[in-house]
């Protein structure tokens, strides 16, 4: 009885699931997962998880995307697409002007100002040996209430061809990811012409 009433009061600070893409339709990988009947038949690909987190936000839509590719431009315009009305949408991406995240951007710069997606760019001087500090990290953040964090760029290769692994997480943590991303927005270089 004991152990009923605690499961109706209690909940757990963060639901966290496993976010896979898998290297391709009819993998190996998959083979042997499903071999080893480690993880059930249905596994999130990563971009469903996208949209749904882009789909619960309210107010704020935040994406860290550092490396963008042709086909993560057309899914990040998707994304911010889909969000409601008085949703704020945000990319923080590396500066627009390297080709690994810039060339792609530019290309469908149209539509993301038609949107009025607020781009961020952050790379600033540094004392590190790169002479440098920016960012490798993949975040897309709904509010202060679900996010996407895991090893997926805004790439053809890592959106249906490689394996990629993250996790989707609500709770506890999303608010403590918004305020750092709130920090990294107000030292990050807001881009007004696009």
């Amino acid at each position: 009885m004991g152990i009923a009433v605690y499961l109706l009061a209690h909940k757990d600070r963060n639901l966290v699931e496993l976010v896979l893409t898998e290297p391709g339709e009819n993998s190996t990988l998959r083979k042997a997962i499903d071999g080893l009947h480690a993880l059930s038949p249905i596994v999130f690909q990563t971009t469903d998880v996208f949209f749904r987190v882009a789909r619960a936000a309210k107010h704020d839509l935040v994406v860290l995307a550092p490396f963008i590719d042709n086909q993560g431009a057309s899914l990040l315009v998707e994304l911010f697409s889909i969000c409601g009305p008085g949703v704020r949408c945000h990319l923080v991406c590396r500066p627009l002007s390297e080709p690994q995240c810039g060339a792609a951007f530019l290309q469908r710069a149209n539509d993301f100002r038609r949107i009025g997606v607020l781009v961020y760019e952050y790379a600033l001087p540094s004392t590190l040996p790169s002479g440098r500090e920016t960012f490798h990290a993949k975040v897309v953040l709904a509010d202060q209430d679900l996010f996407y964090i895991g090893s997926s760029n805004f790439m053809g290769s890592a959106l249906d061809r490689s394996f990629e692994c993250g996790v989707l997480v609500e709770g506890g943590a999303a608010k403590e990811l918004s305020s750092v991303l709130a920090a990294l927005r107000s030292i990050a270089k807001p881009v007004h012409h696009y």
